[in-house]
Protein backbone atom coordinates (compact mmCIF):
# COMPACT_ATOMS: atom_id res chain seq x y z
CA UNK A 1 0.00 0.00 0.00
CA UNK A 2 1.43 3.32 -1.17
CA UNK A 3 1.46 6.08 1.36
CA UNK A 4 0.06 9.89 0.67
CA UNK A 5 1.94 12.74 2.09
CA UNK A 6 0.50 14.50 4.89
CA UNK A 7 -2.64 13.55 7.94
CA UNK A 8 -5.44 14.29 6.05
CA UNK A 9 -3.96 12.07 3.60
CA UNK A 10 -3.75 9.39 5.90
CA UNK A 11 -4.97 5.57 4.45
CA UNK A 12 -6.27 2.90 6.29
CA UNK A 13 -3.16 0.14 6.26
CA UNK A 14 -5.18 -2.35 8.55
CA UNK A 15 -9.10 -1.77 8.95
CA UNK A 16 -10.65 -4.76 10.69
CA UNK A 17 -14.24 -5.47 12.27
CA UNK A 18 -13.96 -7.71 15.44
CA UNK A 19 -16.68 -9.44 17.25
CA UNK A 20 -15.32 -9.11 20.53
CA UNK A 21 -16.39 -6.72 22.98
CA UNK A 22 -14.36 -5.19 26.11
CA UNK A 23 -11.08 -3.82 25.89
CA UNK A 24 -8.29 -5.28 24.08
CA UNK A 25 -4.81 -4.22 22.99
CA UNK A 26 -3.39 -4.03 19.44
CA UNK A 27 -0.09 -4.08 18.01
CA UNK A 28 0.75 -3.09 14.33
CA UNK A 29 4.04 -4.89 13.02
CA UNK A 30 4.71 -2.87 9.57
CA UNK A 31 7.25 -3.66 6.92
CA UNK A 32 7.74 -0.05 5.25
CA UNK A 33 10.33 0.30 2.24
CA UNK A 34 11.22 3.27 0.39
CA UNK A 35 10.19 2.81 -3.36
CA UNK A 36 12.80 5.34 -4.76
CA UNK A 37 10.87 6.93 -6.59
CA UNK A 38 12.44 10.46 -5.25
CA UNK A 39 15.82 10.37 -3.89
CA UNK A 40 14.21 12.45 -0.56
CA UNK A 41 14.25 11.13 2.33
CA UNK A 42 11.14 10.31 3.80
CA UNK A 43 9.32 10.14 6.84
CA UNK A 44 6.66 7.73 8.28
CA UNK A 45 3.81 8.02 10.78
CA UNK A 46 1.40 5.33 11.68
CA UNK A 47 -1.35 5.19 14.68
CA UNK A 48 -3.21 2.32 16.16
CA UNK A 49 -6.97 2.60 16.92
CA UNK A 50 -8.82 0.55 18.70
CA UNK A 51 -12.38 0.84 18.96
CA UNK A 52 -13.58 3.44 21.56
CA UNK A 53 -9.85 4.20 21.54
CA UNK A 54 -7.93 4.73 25.16
CA UNK A 55 -4.68 5.04 23.71
CA UNK A 56 -3.43 5.81 20.12
CA UNK A 57 -0.50 8.27 19.49
CA UNK A 58 1.33 8.40 15.97
CA UNK A 59 4.84 7.81 16.36
CA UNK A 60 7.67 7.28 12.77
CA UNK A 61 10.54 8.08 11.87
CA UNK A 62 12.64 8.96 8.58
CA UNK A 63 13.74 6.38 5.50
CA UNK A 64 16.35 7.15 2.62
CA UNK A 65 15.78 5.92 -0.37
CA UNK A 66 18.31 3.12 -1.38
CA UNK A 67 17.45 1.08 1.67
CA UNK A 68 16.52 -2.13 2.86
CA UNK A 69 12.74 -2.17 4.27
CA UNK A 70 12.37 -1.40 7.68
CA UNK A 71 9.98 -3.36 10.29
CA UNK A 72 8.87 -1.52 13.14
CA UNK A 73 5.71 -1.06 15.73
CA UNK A 74 3.24 0.49 16.85
CA UNK A 75 0.71 -0.44 20.19
CA UNK A 76 -3.31 0.91 21.20
CA UNK A 77 -5.49 0.14 23.29
CA UNK A 78 -9.58 0.63 23.58
CA UNK A 79 -12.98 -1.01 24.52
CA UNK A 80 -14.61 -2.32 21.43
CA UNK A 81 -18.20 -2.17 21.60
CA UNK A 82 -21.44 -2.65 19.05
CA UNK A 83 -20.85 1.60 17.95
CA UNK A 84 -17.11 1.17 17.64
CA UNK A 85 -16.16 -2.69 16.83
CA UNK A 86 -13.25 -2.00 14.29
CA UNK A 87 -9.60 -1.73 15.00
CA UNK A 88 -7.80 0.59 12.42
CA UNK A 89 -4.13 1.75 11.42
CA UNK A 90 -3.55 4.93 9.73
CA UNK A 91 -0.59 5.77 8.06
CA UNK A 92 0.75 8.69 5.96
CA UNK A 93 3.75 10.06 4.65
CA UNK A 94 5.87 13.28 4.78
CA UNK A 95 8.75 15.38 3.57
CA UNK A 96 9.91 18.60 2.07
CA UNK A 97 9.36 18.30 -0.75
CA UNK A 98 7.05 15.19 -0.56
CA UNK A 99 6.15 12.62 -3.11
CA UNK A 100 2.94 10.98 -2.85
CA UNK A 101 3.71 6.85 -2.75
CA UNK A 102 7.53 7.89 -1.57
CA UNK A 103 6.76 5.16 0.94
CA UNK A 104 5.32 1.88 1.21
CA UNK A 105 3.72 -0.63 3.46
CA UNK A 106 4.68 -3.93 2.29
CA UNK A 107 2.26 -6.92 2.24
CA UNK A 108 3.70 -9.46 5.41
CA UNK A 109 2.86 -6.65 7.43
CA UNK A 110 0.74 -7.65 10.74
CA UNK A 111 -1.90 -6.79 13.07
CA UNK A 112 -2.18 -8.65 16.78
CA UNK A 113 -4.52 -8.44 18.74
CA UNK A 114 -5.40 -9.50 22.87
CA UNK A 115 -8.51 -9.60 23.96
CA UNK A 116 -9.22 -8.70 27.96
CA UNK A 117 -11.65 -10.40 30.18
CA UNK A 118 -14.34 -7.00 30.44
CA UNK A 119 -15.67 -7.72 33.98
CA UNK A 120 -14.07 -4.96 36.58
CA UNK A 121 -11.23 -5.42 38.28
CA UNK A 122 -10.14 -8.56 35.42
CA UNK A 123 -9.39 -6.30 32.42
CA UNK A 124 -5.48 -8.27 32.62
CA UNK A 125 -3.92 -5.25 31.06
CA UNK A 126 -1.48 -2.13 32.16
CA UNK A 127 0.16 0.50 30.47
CA UNK A 128 1.40 3.46 31.13
CA UNK A 129 2.87 6.39 28.63
CA UNK A 130 4.66 9.82 28.57
CA UNK A 131 1.70 11.42 27.32
CA UNK A 132 -0.59 9.97 30.14
CA UNK A 133 1.47 10.58 32.97
CA UNK A 134 3.40 14.03 31.90
CA UNK A 135 1.21 15.63 29.38
CA UNK A 136 1.47 16.64 25.84
CA UNK A 137 3.99 19.86 26.98
CA UNK A 138 6.97 18.59 28.98
CA UNK A 139 9.47 16.50 27.20
CA UNK A 140 11.87 13.79 28.37
CA UNK A 141 15.53 14.54 27.30
CA UNK A 142 17.44 11.14 26.88
CA UNK A 143 21.10 10.74 29.11
CA UNK A 144 24.02 9.28 27.88
CA UNK A 145 23.32 6.66 30.13
CA UNK A 146 20.62 4.05 30.74
CA UNK A 147 17.90 5.57 32.79
CA UNK A 148 14.19 5.09 33.16
CA UNK A 149 11.94 7.16 30.99
CA UNK A 150 8.46 5.11 32.06
CA UNK A 151 7.81 2.87 35.13
CA UNK A 152 4.74 -0.02 35.67
CA UNK A 153 4.39 -1.77 39.19
CA UNK A 154 2.34 -4.85 37.86
CA UNK A 155 1.18 -7.82 40.12
CA UNK A 156 0.95 -10.74 37.42
CA UNK A 157 -1.90 -13.26 38.98
CA UNK A 158 -1.90 -16.70 39.29
CA UNK A 159 -1.59 -19.07 36.77
CA UNK A 160 -0.52 -16.08 34.18
CA UNK A 161 2.90 -14.50 33.03
CA UNK A 162 3.28 -10.70 31.49
CA UNK A 163 3.42 -10.06 27.67
CA UNK A 164 5.71 -7.14 27.99
CA UNK A 165 5.63 -4.67 24.86
CA UNK A 166 7.00 -0.93 24.54
CA UNK A 167 7.52 1.69 22.15
CA UNK A 168 9.08 4.79 22.01
CA UNK A 169 10.30 7.91 19.62
CA UNK A 170 13.01 9.44 20.13
CA UNK A 171 13.85 12.97 18.45
CA UNK A 172 17.04 14.65 18.49
CA UNK A 173 16.67 18.40 17.86
CA UNK A 174 19.46 18.65 15.19
CA UNK A 175 20.19 14.83 13.78
CA UNK A 176 23.67 13.88 13.76
CA UNK A 177 23.43 11.28 10.91
CA UNK A 178 22.71 13.95 8.39
CA UNK A 179 23.94 11.76 5.51
CA UNK A 180 21.87 8.57 3.76
CA UNK A 181 24.97 6.07 4.40
CA UNK A 182 26.89 7.58 6.83
CA UNK A 183 25.26 7.33 9.98
CA UNK A 184 27.05 6.77 13.47
CA UNK A 185 24.99 7.63 16.05
CA UNK A 186 22.70 5.40 17.59
CA UNK A 187 19.27 5.29 20.23
CA UNK A 188 18.81 2.27 22.64
CA UNK A 189 16.24 0.87 24.56
CA UNK A 190 15.60 -1.45 27.14
CA UNK A 191 12.73 -3.37 28.76
CA UNK A 192 13.64 -3.98 32.68
CA UNK A 193 12.26 -5.74 36.22
CA UNK A 194 13.82 -4.64 38.95
CA UNK A 195 16.92 -3.39 37.01
CA UNK A 196 17.49 -6.77 35.26
CA UNK A 197 17.15 -6.40 30.89
CA UNK A 198 15.07 -8.64 29.71
CA UNK A 199 15.12 -7.24 26.07
CA UNK A 200 17.36 -4.68 24.53
CA UNK A 201 17.01 -2.87 21.09
CA UNK A 202 20.31 -0.36 19.59
CA UNK A 203 19.53 1.12 16.13
CA UNK A 204 20.96 3.87 14.08
CA UNK A 205 19.16 7.23 14.02
CA UNK A 206 17.75 7.59 10.21
CA UNK A 207 19.41 9.73 8.41
CA UNK A 208 17.80 13.52 7.73
CA UNK A 209 18.31 17.07 6.87
CA UNK A 210 16.71 18.46 10.36
CA UNK A 211 14.87 17.11 13.33
CA UNK A 212 15.66 13.17 13.41
CA UNK A 213 13.17 10.59 14.32
CA UNK A 214 13.97 7.02 15.45
CA UNK A 215 11.10 4.40 16.97
CA UNK A 216 12.15 1.67 18.96
CA UNK A 217 10.05 -1.37 20.26
CA UNK A 218 11.05 -4.05 22.96
CA UNK A 219 8.97 -7.28 23.76
CA UNK A 220 9.19 -9.84 26.75
CA UNK A 221 7.90 -12.55 28.22
CA UNK A 222 8.26 -12.10 32.10
CA UNK A 223 6.87 -15.60 34.04
CA UNK A 224 6.05 -15.96 37.45
CA UNK A 225 3.02 -14.43 39.74
CA UNK A 226 3.35 -11.45 42.50
CA UNK A 227 4.97 -7.95 41.76
CA UNK A 228 7.04 -6.77 39.25
CA UNK A 229 8.50 -3.61 39.30
CA UNK A 230 9.10 -2.77 35.41
CA UNK A 231 10.47 0.08 33.27
CA UNK A 232 11.56 1.02 29.72
CA UNK A 233 14.83 2.69 30.07
CA UNK A 234 16.42 4.71 27.07
CA UNK A 235 19.66 6.01 26.39
CA UNK A 236 21.46 8.15 23.81
CA UNK A 237 25.04 7.65 22.36
CA UNK A 238 24.15 10.79 20.72
CA UNK A 239 27.08 14.05 21.97
CA UNK A 240 25.94 17.05 19.83
CA UNK A 241 22.43 17.03 20.01
CA UNK A 242 19.34 16.63 22.90
CA UNK A 243 17.45 13.70 21.87
CA UNK A 244 13.79 14.12 23.42
CA UNK A 245 10.27 12.17 23.88
CA UNK A 246 7.15 13.90 24.60
CA UNK A 247 5.64 17.37 23.27
CA UNK A 248 6.53 17.37 19.91
CA UNK A 249 8.73 14.50 19.58
CA UNK A 250 6.63 11.44 20.23
CA UNK A 251 5.31 9.54 22.98
CA UNK A 252 6.87 6.06 24.83
CA UNK A 253 4.01 3.34 25.75
CA UNK A 254 4.85 -0.09 28.54
CA UNK A 255 2.18 -2.38 27.80
CA UNK A 256 1.70 -5.15 30.34
CA UNK A 257 -0.70 -8.22 28.99
CA UNK A 258 -1.25 -10.59 31.04
CA UNK A 259 -1.84 -13.99 29.37
CA UNK A 260 -1.86 -18.15 30.79
CA UNK A 261 0.89 -19.95 31.23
Amino acid sequence: MLLACGAMAAVDVFDVPLTHRGPAVARATLTIEHTQSVPVIHFWNATVLVGESQYGFGIGDDLCSGYQPVTKQNLGYGVLTEASDRVKVPMYQGSAPCTDGALAVRAGSTLTVWYADPTPGCERVAYTSWYATQGFEATYVWQTMMSPILALAIDTPPGTQALLMSVVEGSPDKNPNAVCGAETQTLVSQLRDGGAVLHQAEMLLPASGGQGHLVLANEALLPGAGPHAVDLAVGANVFDSAVRTGGCCGDAALFAVFVPE
